[in-house]
C-alpha cells in the first residue's frame, strides 16, 4: 500500500512538472505548487474528517463546516464586495449555476466524501486526489488545447497504475 501511495505521489510530481523539468521560474511553477499545496491540505482534511465522521453524520458534519467555512471567509470578502454586481443585475441562469455548484458541487460532493472516509479509510480516500492533477491535465488538454510532454503521460500512468493496485489491494484486504 505505502508503494502504491509513493508512486501515485511520484505520478503527480511528474504531471506538474513543465516540460520535465522542475522550473522554478516559470509562470506554471506557481500555479502547481498551489495544487500540491491543496492536495497536502485535503489530506488533512481527511484525516480530521475521520475522526469526526465516527461520532457525526455526513450531513451534520458537513453542515457545521459550511458554516465554519462561511464565517471564516466573510473578512476575506469584504474588501470585494463593491466588485460584486447587484442581485438585479444577477440573470437565471448564472443563478441556477451558482445554486447546482453549492448543492452538487460543494454540497453533495462533501457528504458523498465524508462518507467514502469513514467506509473505505483515509488512506485510500487521500490517494484518489492524486487524481486532480491527472484530471486537470486532461481537461487542459481538451479544451484549453494545452501540450501533453511525455514525462505528464508517463506521470498520469503512474498514478493510474498506483490507484488500480491500491485499489486491488484494498479489495483483498475485505475479502
Amino acid at each position: 500500500m505505502i508503494l502504491c501511495l509513493i508512486f501515485s505521489t511520484i505520478g503527480v510530481a511528474l504531471v506538474v512538472t513543465v516540460d520535465g523539468k522542475v522550473d522554478l521560474s516559470s509562470a506554471r511553477f506557481f500555479g502547481n505548487l498551489l495544487v500540491m499545496g491543496a492536495i497536502i491540505c485535503w489530506v488533512f482534511y481527511t484525516l480530521l474528517n475521520r475522526r469526526l465522521s465516527e461520532n457525526y453524520p455526513c450531513l451534520a458534519l458537513t453542515a457545521a463546516q459550511s458554516t465554519v467555512s462561511i464565517i471564516l471567509f466573510i473578512p476575506l470578502i469584504i474588501p470585494e464586495i463593491e466588485r460584486w454586481p447587484a442581485i438585479s443585475e444577477i440573470s437565471l441562469p448564472v443563478f441556477a449555476n451558482l445554486l447546482f455548484l453549492g448543492v452538487f458541487c460543494s454540497g453533495f460532493a462533501y457528504i458523498f466524501y465524508i462518507y467514502a472516509t469513514r467506509r473505505l479509510g483515509a488512506t485510500v480516500v487521500s490517494a484518489f486526489l492524486n487524481l486532480i492533477p491527472v484530471v486537470t491535465v486532461v481537461f487542459g488538454y481538451l479544451i484549453l488545447h494545452d501540450t501533453l510532454s511525455w514525462m505528464q503521460v508517463l506521470g498520469m500512468a503512474l498514478i493510474m497504475i498506483a490507484l488500480y493496485h491500491l485499489n486491488r489491494l484494498m479489495k483483498r484486504a475485505q475479502v
